[in-house]
């Protein structure tokens, strides 16, 4: 391999710093002289051996390296182990060549991800520029409870999927059917239908509660607090779990801004706040009713809407081009370490 083992003597920059226990294969290259504890096995490169060649090795055969570990408690890789390793090592330049197109796949994808990251902001931002922090005493004319926005009509009704002795059982299941909504199909703000486990139709007529509809407002209760989706118009039948509850609001509420305010710091920190705190995390209905909520004018909130519709629709082409990028970079590393990006396999693939 062209390796020189270091334990706990000082590591010098460019060594290839590589976690062997808890979790196993974390890598990472150092810039600066640094020891480590015993939860690595580091490594520095010699002449032979680059070590952005190495550390992408390392990265792409993770999933093989942490089957190597042993333990009882928690499994480790030893240091006979990591040196019994066998890495194939093509000529010092080959190996710095595809360290490069990994290096630079590997940036282009990072900055992919902070762009997204941006995006998945920028809804928020525009609430507070838009309506500010609720909080704040200029908007106490436009806030109320939950419970008295629905005693008003403002919100047409609020139901979980308590469904008692008529839950759906693990059994009950089936590949194809009515999704069944828990908390981890709201992620990002958006209902992911395909984390959705199915039930047969059947469950209409045996269920009374629970059934939402076309721009209700999802929003998590039990166990992870606050996940928050709009059901799509396009979406015909949902069958919400006891960890889901769903808003109707009325036509003097838009669903993606009563969304969006569910998802500003304020209310987020309020529903976390009054969630009892058992074995898991739970606030009900009763509780819910008495959190607060903003109501502004109807225009507002629809110059909201056209706002943020229009980033979900710039995010979901990002997304979709991240996807690719992220597929196209787990290809590069496996084309790496297989022969497919030498320069004499790539003269061969010219046409």
């Amino acid at each position: 391999m062209g390796l020189r083992n270091c334990s706990s003597e000082l590591l010098p920059p460019n060594s290839v710093l590589f976690s062997s226990r808890a979790p196993i294969g974390h890598v990472a290259i150092n810039t600066i002289p640094m020891a480590t504890n015993q939860g690595f096995k580091s490594m520095v490169p010699g002449p032979k051996l680059d070590a952005s060649f190495l550390y992408w090795w390392l990265k792409c055969h993770r999933a093989q390296l942490e089957q190597l570990g042993n333990g009882a408690t928690f499994k480790e890789v030893s240091k006979a182990v990591v040196e019994r390793i066998e890495i194939p090592l093509p000529p010092l330049e080959e190996q710095k060549r595809i360290a490069a197109i990994l290096d630079q796949a590997d940036d282009l994808r990072r900055k992919r991800q902070r762009a997204l990251d941006r995006l998945n902001q920028l809804g928020q931002a525009i609430f507070v520029e838009m309506f500010g922090d609720p909080t704040e005493d200029r908007y106490s004319s436009k806030v109320t409870s939950i419970g008295s926005a629905q005693d008003a009509g403002i919100i047409v009704a609020i139901q979980d999927g308590n469904h008692g002795e008529k839950h759906p059982k693990v059994s009950d299941f089936v590949s194809e059917g009515i999704p069944f909504i828990m908390a981890n199909c709201m992620l990002d703000g958006e209902l992911k239908l395909e984390n959705s486990y199915k039930l047969d139709p059947i469950w209409r007529k045996k269920l009374r509660v629970g059934f939402a509809r076309p721009l209700d407002v999802l929003i998590s209760h039990k166990g992870t607090i606050g996940q928050t989706a709009v059901v799509s118009e396009d979406v015909d039948q949902l069958i919400l779990s006891p960890q889901v509850t769903y808003y109707r609001p009325s036509r003097s509420l838009d669903s993606y801004f009563l969304q969006s305010y569910f998802e500003s710091l304020p209310f987020q920190r309020a529903i976390k706040n009054n969630s009892f705190q058992s074995t898991r995390a739970y606030i009900g209905i009763t509780r819910q009713r008495e959190l607060p909520i903003l109501i502004p004018a109807l225009e507002e909130q629809i110059k909201f809407r056209t706002r943020v519709l229009k980033i979900r629709e710039i995010r979901a082409k990002a997304l979709a081009a991240a996807s690719a990028q992220l597929s196209l970079f787990n290809s590069l590393q496996a084309r790496a370490f297989n022969g497919e990006l030498t320069a004499s396999s790539l003269k061969k693939a010219d046409p």
